[in-house]
Protein backbone atom coordinates (compact mmCIF):
# COMPACT_ATOMS: atom_id res chain seq x y z
CA UNK A 1 0.00 0.00 0.00
CA UNK A 2 1.37 3.01 -0.94
CA UNK A 3 1.75 6.50 1.25
CA UNK A 4 -0.76 8.33 -0.41
CA UNK A 5 -2.77 5.13 0.03
CA UNK A 6 -2.62 4.44 3.75
CA UNK A 7 -2.64 9.04 3.98
CA UNK A 8 -5.98 8.40 2.12
CA UNK A 9 -7.61 5.47 4.69
CA UNK A 10 -6.58 6.95 7.73
CA UNK A 11 -8.51 10.31 6.92
CA UNK A 12 -11.47 8.17 5.65
CA UNK A 13 -11.31 5.98 8.74
CA UNK A 14 -10.21 2.86 6.92
CA UNK A 15 -7.34 1.98 9.08
CA UNK A 16 -7.97 -0.43 12.11
CA UNK A 17 -6.67 1.35 15.44
CA UNK A 18 -2.80 -0.49 15.24
CA UNK A 19 -2.13 0.29 11.60
CA UNK A 20 -3.61 4.15 12.36
CA UNK A 21 -1.18 4.16 15.34
CA UNK A 22 1.62 3.15 13.28
CA UNK A 23 0.90 5.80 10.97
CA UNK A 24 0.76 8.54 13.23
CA UNK A 25 4.08 7.45 14.83
CA UNK A 26 5.55 7.03 11.10
CA UNK A 27 4.21 10.89 10.79
CA UNK A 28 5.85 12.16 14.18
CA UNK A 29 9.45 10.69 12.69
CA UNK A 30 8.74 12.36 8.97
CA UNK A 31 7.89 15.76 8.51
CA UNK A 32 6.78 15.31 4.98
CA UNK A 33 4.33 12.47 6.01
CA UNK A 34 2.65 15.41 8.74
CA UNK A 35 2.58 17.56 5.93
CA UNK A 36 0.64 15.43 3.95
CA UNK A 37 -1.56 14.05 6.25
CA UNK A 38 -2.49 17.45 7.62
CA UNK A 39 -2.92 18.91 4.07
CA UNK A 40 -5.58 16.34 3.36
CA UNK A 41 -7.37 16.96 6.33
CA UNK A 42 -7.25 20.90 5.72
CA UNK A 43 -9.08 19.80 2.05
CA UNK A 44 -11.74 17.74 4.42
CA UNK A 45 -12.55 20.98 6.75
CA UNK A 46 -12.61 23.03 3.49
CA UNK A 47 -14.85 21.20 2.26
CA UNK A 48 -16.98 21.15 5.52
CA UNK A 49 -16.57 24.84 5.82
CA UNK A 50 -17.90 25.58 2.54
CA UNK A 51 -21.95 26.29 2.01
CA UNK A 52 -23.77 23.06 1.25
CA UNK A 53 -24.87 23.27 -2.02
CA UNK A 54 -28.75 22.46 -3.22
CA UNK A 55 -29.18 18.99 -4.87
CA UNK A 56 -32.15 20.06 -7.48
CA UNK A 57 -34.25 16.36 -7.78
CA UNK A 58 -33.90 15.91 -11.39
CA UNK A 59 -30.06 15.60 -10.86
CA UNK A 60 -28.34 12.78 -11.80
CA UNK A 61 -25.16 12.69 -9.60
CA UNK A 62 -27.51 14.04 -6.87
CA UNK A 63 -26.15 11.14 -4.27
CA UNK A 64 -22.84 12.68 -4.98
CA UNK A 65 -24.07 16.06 -3.96
CA UNK A 66 -25.74 14.22 -1.04
CA UNK A 67 -22.42 12.54 0.27
CA UNK A 68 -20.89 16.28 0.29
CA UNK A 69 -23.49 17.49 2.20
CA UNK A 70 -23.35 14.83 4.58
CA UNK A 71 -19.61 15.86 5.02
CA UNK A 72 -20.13 19.05 5.49
CA UNK A 73 -22.67 18.33 8.33
CA UNK A 74 -20.17 16.48 10.29
CA UNK A 75 -18.49 18.00 13.22
CA UNK A 76 -14.89 19.48 13.03
CA UNK A 77 -11.78 17.22 13.36
CA UNK A 78 -9.45 17.33 16.52
CA UNK A 79 -5.74 17.91 15.63
CA UNK A 80 -4.96 14.61 17.15
CA UNK A 81 -5.80 13.20 13.27
CA UNK A 82 -9.32 11.66 14.49
CA UNK A 83 -10.88 8.70 12.29
CA UNK A 84 -13.50 10.43 9.79
CA UNK A 85 -15.74 7.88 7.97
CA UNK A 86 -16.63 9.81 4.28
CA UNK A 87 -18.72 8.04 1.76
CA UNK A 88 -16.60 7.42 -1.32
CA UNK A 89 -18.60 9.76 -3.27
CA UNK A 90 -17.24 12.60 -1.16
CA UNK A 91 -13.77 12.02 -1.95
CA UNK A 92 -14.83 12.85 -5.61
CA UNK A 93 -15.85 16.38 -4.41
CA UNK A 94 -12.29 16.08 -1.97
CA UNK A 95 -10.72 15.77 -5.35
CA UNK A 96 -12.32 18.15 -7.36
CA UNK A 97 -11.33 21.16 -4.70
CA UNK A 98 -7.80 19.85 -4.65
CA UNK A 99 -7.45 19.73 -8.38
CA UNK A 100 -9.04 23.31 -8.25
CA UNK A 101 -6.79 24.55 -5.88
CA UNK A 102 -3.52 23.04 -8.06
CA UNK A 103 -4.78 25.08 -11.00
CA UNK A 104 -4.84 27.95 -9.05
CA UNK A 105 -1.59 27.74 -7.65
CA UNK A 106 -0.21 26.88 -10.91
CA UNK A 107 -1.44 30.10 -12.80
CA UNK A 108 -0.27 32.52 -10.26
CA UNK A 109 2.09 34.97 -11.25
CA UNK A 110 5.55 33.75 -11.60
CA UNK A 111 8.31 36.04 -9.53
CA UNK A 112 10.55 37.74 -12.91
CA UNK A 113 14.03 35.78 -13.29
CA UNK A 114 16.51 38.02 -11.49
CA UNK A 115 19.06 40.27 -14.33
CA UNK A 116 22.20 38.71 -14.75
CA UNK A 117 25.07 41.33 -13.98
CA UNK A 118 26.44 42.60 -17.04
CA UNK A 119 30.60 41.64 -17.78
CA UNK A 120 32.55 44.40 -16.48
CA UNK A 121 34.98 46.17 -18.77
CA UNK A 122 38.77 45.42 -18.66
CA UNK A 123 41.41 48.11 -18.67
CA UNK A 124 43.71 47.39 -22.25
CA UNK A 125 47.13 48.93 -22.63
CA UNK A 126 48.03 50.04 -26.04
CA UNK A 127 51.20 51.71 -26.90
CA UNK A 128 52.65 52.77 -30.22
CA UNK A 129 56.48 53.77 -31.08
CA UNK A 130 55.86 56.97 -32.85
CA UNK A 131 59.07 59.01 -32.64
CA UNK A 132 58.36 62.79 -34.00
CA UNK A 133 55.12 62.25 -33.84
CA UNK A 134 53.25 65.08 -32.06
CA UNK A 135 49.90 63.16 -31.41
CA UNK A 136 48.87 59.33 -31.16
CA UNK A 137 45.37 58.08 -30.52
CA UNK A 138 42.95 54.66 -30.69
CA UNK A 139 40.33 54.70 -32.66
CA UNK A 140 37.98 51.49 -33.22
CA UNK A 141 34.89 50.45 -32.89
CA UNK A 142 34.81 50.60 -29.06
CA UNK A 143 34.96 54.83 -29.07
CA UNK A 144 33.18 54.90 -32.37
CA UNK A 145 36.52 55.39 -34.54
CA UNK A 146 36.74 58.68 -33.02
CA UNK A 147 40.23 60.14 -33.48
CA UNK A 148 39.73 62.29 -29.96
CA UNK A 149 38.04 59.42 -27.40
CA UNK A 150 41.30 57.63 -26.26
CA UNK A 151 44.52 59.96 -26.64
CA UNK A 152 47.98 58.39 -26.07
CA UNK A 153 51.03 60.23 -24.40
CA UNK A 154 54.64 60.49 -24.26
CA UNK A 155 55.04 61.86 -20.97
CA UNK A 156 59.41 60.44 -20.69
CA UNK A 157 59.78 62.08 -24.18
CA UNK A 158 61.30 58.14 -25.44
CA UNK A 159 58.94 58.30 -28.61
CA UNK A 160 56.72 55.83 -27.26
CA UNK A 161 53.05 56.80 -27.30
CA UNK A 162 51.29 54.78 -24.47
CA UNK A 163 47.54 54.58 -22.82
CA UNK A 164 44.82 52.75 -22.08
CA UNK A 165 41.04 52.20 -22.54
CA UNK A 166 38.04 50.02 -20.94
CA UNK A 167 36.99 47.72 -23.23
CA UNK A 168 33.75 45.37 -22.72
CA UNK A 169 34.50 41.60 -23.17
CA UNK A 170 34.52 40.43 -26.88
CA UNK A 171 36.58 40.95 -30.09
CA UNK A 172 37.21 45.13 -30.55
CA UNK A 173 38.48 46.32 -34.38
CA UNK A 174 41.14 49.04 -33.96
CA UNK A 175 44.20 51.37 -35.38
CA UNK A 176 46.50 54.21 -34.24
CA UNK A 177 45.79 57.97 -35.63
CA UNK A 178 49.34 59.48 -36.26
CA UNK A 179 48.81 63.07 -35.95
CA UNK A 180 44.88 63.11 -36.57
CA UNK A 181 45.44 61.78 -40.49
CA UNK A 182 47.77 58.71 -40.45
CA UNK A 183 46.49 55.43 -39.65
CA UNK A 184 48.15 52.76 -38.33
CA UNK A 185 48.32 49.13 -37.37
CA UNK A 186 49.52 47.75 -34.08
CA UNK A 187 53.01 46.55 -34.92
CA UNK A 188 52.48 44.24 -31.30
CA UNK A 189 48.94 42.58 -32.60
CA UNK A 190 48.87 39.13 -33.70
CA UNK A 191 45.49 39.28 -35.32
CA UNK A 192 43.77 41.94 -37.77
CA UNK A 193 41.07 42.19 -40.24
CA UNK A 194 40.86 44.18 -43.35
CA UNK A 195 38.99 47.33 -42.78
CA UNK A 196 37.58 46.92 -47.04
CA UNK A 197 39.81 50.43 -47.70
CA UNK A 198 43.28 49.03 -48.09
CA UNK A 199 44.51 48.75 -44.39
CA UNK A 200 44.44 46.11 -41.74
CA UNK A 201 42.35 46.51 -38.43
CA UNK A 202 44.17 44.94 -35.64
CA UNK A 203 41.76 43.08 -33.66
CA UNK A 204 42.34 42.92 -29.81
CA UNK A 205 40.27 40.07 -27.61
CA UNK A 206 39.10 40.94 -24.18
CA UNK A 207 37.87 38.17 -22.23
Amino acid sequence: MTRSERVRRLVDGELDAVEAAALRAEAARDPALAAEIEAALDVVDALRAAPAPPVPDDLVDGAVLRAVQRAHAAPPRRRALPRLHLHPAAWVGLGAAAALALALWARRPSAPPPEEAAPAPRRVEFALPAEGARTVAVAGDFNEWRTDATVLRDDDGDGVFVGAAELPPGSHAYMFVVDGERWVSDPYATNFRDDGFGHRNAIVRVD
